[in-house]
């Protein structure tokens, strides 16, 4: 993202950047908003991306003046914006929102934002709800470098939910297991579809991949 503006793009964008944040506040696309304030896309696009990379609530960034705004969104991110109290309170609860995701594929930011907000009434927009908990996600994962030796190792799990195998003469569906083998160095991947988790159906699948 660039952080150079020129003279005659500040000029044009000086008192829209706020009016670009509340109409986005209120749910409005991103055409609607370039057409009601007679920008371009792009511009409504870099302007939205850019509040989004933050991390920061609208309301937090509406009470800045827009020089501060500006230089907060395109300048280095060096603008320190004290976190309001709503914040505060609420900020531990991303910690368990973001336990929720991890546990149940199957669950959704919109279904916990429903939960969220039919017990926190004041709390959140739906778009920083989403913000926070992704930027939160983001910040909490853990990335370590690890060198593999070719042939050293292979790697052994079960991946995802159980698959069903449909018998041809019983038409029955027949749960069964996802075993995937990789070899790190070279990321050659190898996958069976299993009876069980069993440690001879785990042999079995690990001698096949060998082969």
């Amino acid at each position: 993202m660039t952080n150079i503006l020129t003279l005659k793009h500040f000029v044009i964008m000086h008192g829209k950047i706020t009016k670009i944040l509340r109409l986005y506040s209120h749910g409005m696309g991103i055409k609607s908003i370039s057409a009601t304030l007679g920008l371009s896309p792009v511009t409504v696009r870099k302007y939205i991306r850019a509040y989004q990379e933050l991390g920061k609530s609208i309301n937090e960034l509406l009470r800045l003046d827009e020089e501060h705004l500006q230089e907060l969104l395109f300048c280095g991110h060096d603008i320190e914006v004290p976190p309001s109290q709503n914040e505060l309170d609420h900020r531990p609860l991303l910690s368990v929102y973001a336990g929720r995701l991890r546990r149940n594929r199957k669950l959704t930011k919109k279904v916990l934002y429903a939960e969220y907000i039919t017990d926190y009434p004041d709390g959140y927009s739906y778009s920083t709800f989403c913000t926070r908990l992704r930027s939160y996600m983001k910040q909490e994962r853990a990335v370590g470098h690890m060198e593999h030796i070719p042939g050293d190792q292979m790697y052994i799990d079960y991946a995802g939910d159980k698959l069903h195998i449909k018998d041809a003469r019983t038409g029955e569906d027949i749960p069964c297991e996802v075993a995937v083998t990789i070899l790190p160095a070279s990321g050659l991947t190898y996958v069976e579809a299993v009876s069980s988790q069993r440690k001879e159906d785990l042999i079995k699948a690990c001698e096949n991949a060998l082969h």
